[in-house]
């Protein structure tokens, strides 16, 4: 269980390689991944810089193959590989 992926240099593309290396990892060993997706809310508004919106990274994730779905509760959830 990876319970939580942050990056302290966003846009530098580490979460990027990370998330490439999770997904090979997943595509050997013949499993999926899943998740929720939520933004990092920082509590004071200079750390913003820089940062992805809720938008951007639900749109960060399916541009990388996972399957982004919003429940009826809200929650926005991913998988990968995609659904048929």
């Amino acid at each position: 269980i990876i319970s939580k992926i942050e990056t302290l240099r966003p846009r530098a593309g580490a979460a990027s390689r990370l998330i490439e290396y999770l997904k090979s990892l997943a595509d050997s060993h013949h499993i999926s991944l899943f998740g929720n997706i939520t933004a990092y809310a920082p509590e004071t508004p200079h750390v913003l810089d820089g940062l992805l919106s809720q938008a951007e990274l639900e749109a960060w994730y399916k541009k990388r193959g996972f399957f982004v779905h919003r429940g009826r509760n809200g929650i926005v959830e991913l998988w990968y590989p995609k659904a048929p």
